[in-house]
């Protein structure tokens, strides 16, 4: 079967499902227009939600949140599809299977969205009593945190690893990518709603994030989640503290997690705008 893809430049219909060959193809296309300057297996790529190799963050993000809280490709298409424009991908490839596995959304400031630019905050807002500490504005939100500019601020709208690649290598280096790109980009505030385990994993390698407003957990797209806030400028340094802290039991499962986070390690298979 023959496979037309469009020059990854075009804006692309906003697609969850693809067929292996075709993102296969995609992903190819990819490497070989924004060829990788290093021999590593993984690479992760900066892509702005309007590209259409964007497509493969995507359809990495519907596979795990099928897989893991029943989101069908409709379902991601009405959560995410407001803020599709205003996307920005970090999207890691596995050079062996030319296969995308690892993706990190991140949703930026929007002109047309104005106030409903930030999913997080849109659905904390949303979320409101029965829950006194929350505020009820993203007015609100910005003054407690002493925000003066939306565009200084980043929603953490996704991450996710495929099945086999869980073991920190592929998560560290969407992670790193993000932060590396939101610090060249002059992000200063991360907002999020975290799932229960991605947040404990997210504890042990230090990243500072706080319970916004001391919320609590709540139900949140079919799961457990955590509303969160994170000074941007000071995660590489906390996750540094992290690791001095770390004891001897732990350092062998979070080395490499640390080495990649903390020190940046492998950054040149970034490929970032």
């Amino acid at each position: 079967m023959t496979i037309t893809v469009e020059h990854l430049s075009e804006t692309p219909e906003y697609r969850y499902d693809m067929p292996e060959e075709e993102l296969r193809q995609l992903a190819t296309e990819l490497l070989t227009e924004r060829e990788p300057i290093t021999n590593d297996r993984f690479v992760c790529y900066e892509l702005d939600g309007s590209e259409k190799a964007a497509n493969l963050g995507r359809v990495v993000e519907r596979s795990v949140f099928e897989k893991r809280f029943e989101h069908t490709s409709e379902e991601m298409k009405q959560e995410y599809g407001e803020y599709e424009r205003n996307s920005t991908f970090f999207v890691t490839l596995d050079r062996v299977t030319s296969l995308p596995v690892g993706a990190v959304r991140a949703i930026t400031a929007s002109p047309e969205l104005g106030e409903r630019s930030f999913k997080s905050v849109n659905d904390l807002v949303e979320i409101g009593p029965p829950n006194p500490p929350y505020p009820h504005t993203q007015a609100e939100i910005f003054q407690h945190y002493g925000i003066d500019d939306p565009r200084k601020c980043w929603d953490i709208g996704t991450a996710a690893v495929l099945p086999g690649y869980g073991g920190g290598e592929v998560s560290s280096q969407i992670y790193r990518a993000m932060w590396v790109a939101s610090q060249r980009h002059g992000v200063e505030h991360f907002f999020s709603m975290i799932a229960r385990k991605p947040y404990e994993m997210m504890e042990l390698v230090g990243f500072p994030f706080e319970k916004i407003y001391d919320a609590d957990w709540v139900s949140y797209l079919n799961s457990e989640s955590l509303p969160v806030y994170g000074a941007a400028p000071t995660f590489d340094e906390a996750v540094r503290q992290q690791e001095a802290r770390t004891g001897a039991d732990l350092m062998p499962f979070l080395h490499d997690s640390f080495r990649v986070l903390g020190h940046g390690d492998h950054d040149d298979a970034l490929m970032l705008r």
